[in-house]
């Protein structure tokens, strides 16, 4: 999860109205990311021609996130994921 979705989450929370949120728990995950697709993210920005296997089977469950989103909660999705990659690309391979 990226640190700008968790803090909009905090931000959420500490504006939503108490009596609603109140003795709740609320689950702040997007989404499973493998390994693997974070590398072909890089592969594709790099235009490499490294082979990346398929040996991550993902999760058993996804985490619901179904009482955050009721009450605003939207997360960064692929773009921000493939926005952070291409910052962490930029970082270690500089033009």
């Amino acid at each position: 999860m990226h640190a700008a979705d968790v803090a909009k989450a905090i931000e959420l929370l500490l504006l939503a109205d108490a009596k609603t949120i109140a003795g709740q728990a609320f689950n702040c995950y997007e989404r499973y990311i493998a390994e693997q697709e974070v590398a072909r993210i890089a592969k594709e920005l790099t235009k490499s021609n490294s082979s990346i296997a398929d040996l991550n089977r993902g999760p058993k469950h996804q985490i619901s996130t179904r009482k955050i989103q009721a009450i605003g909660m939207t997360f960064g999705g692929d773009g921000l994921l493939r926005q952070t990659v291409e910052e962490l690309v930029k970082a270690h391979h500089p033009k």
